[in-house]
């Protein structure tokens, strides 16, 4: 009765594909050096939507009005402590703190999906010394790599 046409089937299998990407995975662009030298300014990158995001990963986080791409440094349980103008991860210093806190010392215990992201390239990274703890729901993915 209908016979498969090539083009409107692989029309079909092209829209399938293009689907199931969209619902797993998304691609974003690399904006700034912070995460020199694992990624470049304006390079693309494909994340997973569906991996639950652990230390030492590379995540793509959504604030507000926008994206960015830096490493889970702190999870859960993790201390975070700024003791004059140093930022130290479970005692191990991370560089210096521009935490939007109050600005004196302080000490941070991660609770359940809160993270602690800071760029690769410390010294030019806006991250959560700017933005402060990012919560899971911000996580929108885990990068897989670099296109």
């Amino acid at each position: 009765m209908f016979k498969k046409h090539p083009v409107f089937y692989s029309i079909g299998i092209a829209a399938l594909v293009a689907f199931a990407i969209h619902m797993f995975w998304g691609i974003a662009v690399v904006s700034g050096n912070s995460m020199s030298p694992s990624l470049e300014d304006g390079d693309f990158v494909l994340f997973n939507k569906h991996t639950n995001p652990e230390k030492n990963q590379i995540v793509v986080a959504y604030l507000g009005d926008k994206y960015i791409v830096k490493r889970i440094v702190a999870v859960e349980g993790d201390i975070i402590t700024i003791y004059d103008g140093i930022l130290l991860i479970n005692g191990e210093e991370q560089g210096f703190a521009e935490y939007g806190g109050t600005g004196q010392n302080e000490v941070i215990t991660l609770a359940e999906d809160e993270f602690f992201l800071l760029g690769d390239n410390r010294e030019h990274s806006k991250d959560s010394r700017v933005y402060g703890i990012i919560y899971r729901y911000e996580i929108i993915g885990v990068v897989e790599r670099k296109l």
